[in-house]
């Protein structure tokens, strides 16, 4: 009994793959297969020198150049396969065959090279590798299934309505992929355009700043009405929340858009450009970057500080090279009172001779300021070309030179003290000290 059970059920599995793997449509399918993969080999083949050649010669044009040629090195061979595999499949549509077999192979291709993009484009972000992974996996299962159109169906059936648009969950679905690839697609543009803006040679860096930041906003902002149109809503819903979102820009969000219509100002106006020395609120540095909420200024220190736009508006701010790059140094320097103040100045204006970075046109001056309480005050003054470099280490170059002169010169610089005169010291009752009799 247990053999003719056994043998029955090997029966049907021959009959089964007689009927399914062994027949002439199958057969076909997979001859259909094998030859789409020798053509897209044979073409891949002869594409792959230029492949090469482009991948070279952007070998040294930067890195994502050099990232996008290798993509397209690795996914030309089943993209030429998978177009190849469509083809085919709408001949045999066309002709009355089956074509299962050739669907199911092309899902699983198209998922692949989605998958296999995403993850060359978005290497360290596992989250997101995970969640592509098992969208495209899903969707070439369904489709080979045949169940990608039921499940469709089922998921355009449930939804709601808001005013006179529908929203069902299938839109809402396609809304949200389509809208991350819309707002990726958004910043890899605004990118692109950002460095091509800052390779041109006639736009002045504020412009240059100010229009990448327009077009990203553009960008984000067309993707963000495209999406909401994909998912069904009618815009019109929300005139109702404008009065809200005033009033919350209003309250909410009031510093971020006095910042970002400050940083519009700063690159309208050009006063504040990258590359410039500045000075604000005590934090001396170079202006780094113009953003559209703050600005990044980096100091000799190498700390970066990232100041909102809008104290550049409000507050006073020391521009060192705005309109000329020249700036005067005032230093103060005391000396005794018994000092040949004459022979003082000389040697004040002599100091600067030697110190690089001190113009000597104009030429170094010294003038007699103030007479202090413990020093003849006398101010050196004198000019630096190029305070980016710094301000501090001309002025101790200087004053060591100072320093070594009044020493050569035996002139002393004075600091402060106080001398106390006693003119009459008071006689002492001592009567009070005496014991009573």
């Amino acid at each position: 009994m247990f053999e003719l059970d056994a043998s029955q059920i090997i029966d049907h599995v021959f009959d089964w793959i007689d009927l399914h793997l062994f027949n002439l449509n199958i057969l076909i399918q997979v001859g259909a297969i094998s030859f789409t993969f020798l053509i897209a080999l044979i073409v891949n083949l002869l594409l792959r020198p230029h492949i090469n050649g482009a991948l070279s010669s952007v070998a040294n044009k930067g890195k994502k150049r050099r990232r996008t040629v290798e993509i397209l090195n690795i996914i030309l061979l089943p993209i030429i396969w998978v177009g190849l595999q469509w083809l085919t499949n709408i001949v045999f549509l066309q002709f009355g065959y089956q074509h299962d077999l050739l669907r199911i192979t092309a899902s699983l291709l198209n998922a692949w090279i989605v998958i296999r993009v995403f993850v060359s484009l978005v290497p360290t972000n596992i989250f997101w590798r995970r969640i592509v992974a098992f969208i495209a996996w899903s969707i070439a299962a369904l489709n080979a299934a045949n169940l990608l159109k039921p499940t469709i169906t089922i998921l355009s059936d449930v939804g709601f309505t808001v005013g006179d648009a529908r929203i069902t969950l299938y839109s809402i679905i396609t809304g949200f992929l389509l809208g991350v690839v819309l707002f990726w697609s958004a910043l890899l543009i605004s990118n692109f355009l950002k460095q091509k803006l800052s390779d041109s040679q006639h736009l002045t860096p504020s412009v240059q700043t100010l229009l990448s930041q327009l077009i990203k906003v553009t960008l984000i902002f067309v993707s963000l009405i495209l999406t909401l149109n994909i998912i069904g809503l009618d815009l019109s819903v929300f005139t109702f929340f404008s009065g809200a979102l005033g009033v919350g820009l209003g309250f909410g969000l009031q510093k971020i858009v006095s910042n970002f219509v400050s940083g519009i100002i700063l690159l309208v106006d050009q006063s504040l450009q990258p590359g410039n020395v500045i000075e604000v609120g005590g934090t001396f540095g170079k202006v780094k970057t113009l953003g559209a909420r703050y600005t990044t200024v980096e100091t000799r220190d190498g700390h970066e500080y990232l100041i909102p736009n809008e104290r550049f508006i409000t507050q006073e701010v020391i521009n060192w090279d705005f309109s000329n790059s020249r700036v005067r140094r005032k230093i103060e320097i005391g000396v005794a009172y018994d000092t040949d103040v004459e022979l003082a100045m000389k040697l004040i204006v002599e100091a600067t001779v030697g110190v690089d970075r001190i113009l000597s046109h104009p030429a170094p001056v010294a003038r007699l300021v103030s007479f202090g309480d413990s020093s003849v005050n006398i101010e050196a003054r004198f000019w630096v070309d190029d305070p980016a470099n710094g301000l501090a280490n001309i002025t101790s170059d200087y004053l060591l030179n100072v320093w070594k002169l009044f020493k050569k010169n035996a002139i002393e610089i004075p600091f402060p003290q106080t001398d106390i005169h006693i003119k009459e010291i008071p006689k002492i009752d001592n009567s009070f000290f005496k014991p009573p009799v």
